[in-house]
């Protein structure tokens, strides 16, 4: 992530003179930042972001404990949850 922040200014100066110079080029964002950006944005909110923090601590407490981690898999069907801040 902190590549991309370091690049921002460049990319925006880009985007500003794109229509201009090249006005048969056609810019859209990535669908997947722009849900990324919403969904932080969302999870910010207070009324999100004490059960988002709630379920982080409940995911770390599981998976810090085996003993936890085996019996959810065993009402789970062996899955895993995925964790906040994990990359797939």
């Amino acid at each position: 992530m902190h590549n991309r922040v370091k690049y921002l200014p460049n990319i925006v100066a880009a985007l500003d003179t794109i229509p201009t110079k090249r006005p048969s080029i056609f810019w859209t964002s990535c669908a997947t930042h722009t849900i990324n950006l919403m969904l932080e944005g969302i999870g910010s909110l207070p009324r999100f972001k004490k059960i988002l923090d709630q379920a982080k601590k409940l995911i770390i407490f599981i998976y810090a404990h085996h003993k936890t981690l085996a019996m959810m898999k065993s009402y789970t069907n062996k899955r895993e949850i995925i964790r906040p801040g994990a990359r797939l």
